[in-house]
């Protein structure tokens, strides 16, 4: 986190991705193939068709007290609590990225990922509990050890030393990725600065989040539920927030795509005439002569005295001059050593700055 969000986070996001798709490929092949596969299949089929039932199922029969106040309304709250965190990161790495780039890279591929995920480990589950009942429910029923249910579930196959440490890097960098991110933007909430802030400010939120975690460990039961319902309670007031930031996400849309970009257009607009082409390409480059050799510079120094530039010797120019009588004659003018130049505020090639009074 001190080496920021190119370096420090996106190095552990990308190791996070590598290690999730290794364990996930590995129990592809490793498990039952062609179950998850059909799994997977039938699975999203049943929650496509009930998604928009359960959007509105509230349990209004009391059929199963507790559970959705306990799972649907507290991971809402949860959801509507994390959201600005989450939103102002993706809005820092998306940033320069389409509308279009945004949706799949934020919103469909985790989507995606995490139904295979969520398949292909559920699935295999669910063979290991057939064939050896109560081999992953035991510890998690009686114990109450939830995370070891993952690593019993990797030591029914292969490579467990391997697919064990890698599946316990991931959920470490999981959760440093996570502290991280938190700890940059609440960086930025308090400072107002999106970059170049002082590292130690990260290291103060990150550690402060992680204090807060660890005391959450040592909370009874009664203490997470008060925890829920003050999440809750939170998340209302940002839940009628949330409606005004769509509202202005849509007009800063609207407005962005009314915005005049001459890019766009595709016609031609003719600026010059021919002419002026043609007396513009006989005209020599600056620097050139009209046969196209380089023309020498005069050398030059710097007059620190008068604050100006000066010849350091005799400059001869040769020219046509029309006279009197209207004719052009060939003519030389010389320059003597020292005059004033006036040039550009680019220092010219050939010229020397010479020490004086300042």
């Amino acid at each position: 986190m001190a080496t920021g969000l190119d370096k420090g986070v996106k190095i552990l996001s990308n190791l996070n991705i590598v290690g999730s798709v290794i364990l996930l490929v590995f129990l592809v092949l490793a498990g039952p193939t062609l179950k998850i596969v059909q799994h997977l299949t039938e699975s999203f089929g049943i929650y496509a068709s009930s998604l928009p039932e359960l959007m509105f199922w509230v349990d209004a029969n009391n059929e199963n007290p507790g559970w959705h106040a306990t799972w649907t309304a507290f991971y809402w709250a949860w959801t509507i609590c994390w959201s600005p965190f989450v939103g102002m990161f993706f809005a820092r790495i998306s940033r320069g990225r389409t509308v279009r780039q945004f949706i799949a890279g934020t919103i469909l591929a985790p989507t995606i990922f995490d139904i295979v995920w969520f398949a292909a480990f559920g699935r295999t589950a669910i063979e290991v509990e057939r064939n050896d009942p109560g081999v992953l429910t035991e510890p998690v029923v009686e114990n109450g050890d939830t995370p070891q249910a993952l690593f019993t579930l990797l030591a029914q196959y292969p490579l467990y030393m391997v697919t064990g440490t890698i599946a316990l890097a991931v959920i470490v960098f999981y959760f440093v990725t996570s502290i991280d991110s938190s700890a940059l933007v609440m960086d930025t909430f308090a400072t107002g600065e999106e970059e170049a802030t002082p590292w130690y400010y990260r290291v103060a939120w990150a550690i402060s989040v992680g204090v807060v975690t660890a005391a959450l460990l040592f909370i009874n039961d009664s203490g997470i539920q008060a925890l829920q319902e003050v999440v809750i309670i939170i998340a209302l007031p940002f839940f009628f927030v949330y409606f005004i930031m769509m509202f202005a996400l849509v007009k800063a849309m609207d407005d962005d795509a009314a915005a005049d970009r001459k890019f766009r257009s595709r016609q031609w607009e003719k600026t010059d005439t021919p002419e002026k082409y043609e007396e513009a390409e006989a005209k020599p480059a600056p620097g050139y002569d009209e046969e196209g050799n380089e023309i020498d510079r005069p050398e030059l120094e710097y007059d620190y005295d008068n604050e100006t530039w000066r010849l350091t010797e005799t400059l001869v120019i040769e020219g046509e001059a029309e006279t009197e009588d209207g004719d052009e004659e060939v003519v030389e003018v010389e320059v003597p050593e020292g005059t004033p130049v006036e040039i550009d505020t680019v220092e010219p090639a050939g010229a020397t700055k010479v020490e004086g009074e300042r």
